[in-house]
Protein backbone atom coordinates (compact mmCIF):
# COMPACT_ATOMS: atom_id res chain seq x y z
CA UNK A 1 0.00 0.00 0.00
CA UNK A 2 1.37 3.20 -0.84
CA UNK A 3 2.56 5.76 1.86
CA UNK A 4 -0.27 8.52 0.54
CA UNK A 5 -3.15 6.54 0.82
CA UNK A 6 -2.43 5.37 4.13
CA UNK A 7 -1.87 9.00 5.08
CA UNK A 8 -5.37 9.57 3.85
CA UNK A 9 -7.33 7.09 4.96
CA UNK A 10 -6.22 8.45 8.29
CA UNK A 11 -6.79 12.33 8.00
CA UNK A 12 -10.20 11.18 6.39
CA UNK A 13 -11.90 8.38 7.64
CA UNK A 14 -15.54 8.56 5.93
CA UNK A 15 -14.12 8.61 2.63
CA UNK A 16 -15.50 5.69 0.65
CA UNK A 17 -13.57 3.56 -1.95
CA UNK A 18 -14.65 3.83 -5.01
CA UNK A 19 -13.67 1.30 -7.57
CA UNK A 20 -12.52 2.06 -11.33
CA UNK A 21 -12.71 -1.09 -13.00
CA UNK A 22 -16.17 -2.98 -12.50
CA UNK A 23 -15.85 -6.37 -11.62
CA UNK A 24 -17.75 -9.68 -12.08
CA UNK A 25 -19.46 -11.23 -8.98
CA UNK A 26 -17.82 -14.14 -7.45
CA UNK A 27 -19.99 -17.70 -8.34
CA UNK A 28 -21.91 -18.61 -5.66
CA UNK A 29 -22.94 -22.32 -7.08
CA UNK A 30 -26.17 -22.24 -5.77
CA UNK A 31 -25.32 -20.65 -2.67
CA UNK A 32 -28.25 -17.89 -2.69
CA UNK A 33 -30.84 -20.59 -3.63
CA UNK A 34 -29.96 -22.42 -0.72
CA UNK A 35 -29.89 -19.58 1.83
CA UNK A 36 -33.19 -19.34 0.41
CA UNK A 37 -34.43 -22.31 1.12
CA UNK A 38 -32.84 -22.64 4.26
CA UNK A 39 -35.16 -19.55 5.21
CA UNK A 40 -38.47 -20.50 4.06
CA UNK A 41 -37.46 -24.07 5.94
CA UNK A 42 -37.06 -22.28 8.54
CA UNK A 43 -40.23 -19.86 8.73
CA UNK A 44 -42.70 -21.76 10.68
CA UNK A 45 -39.91 -23.56 13.17
CA UNK A 46 -40.25 -21.73 16.51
Amino acid sequence: MYQNTVTKAIENPEQKHNLTVERNKPVNLGFEERVKWLIEENQGRP
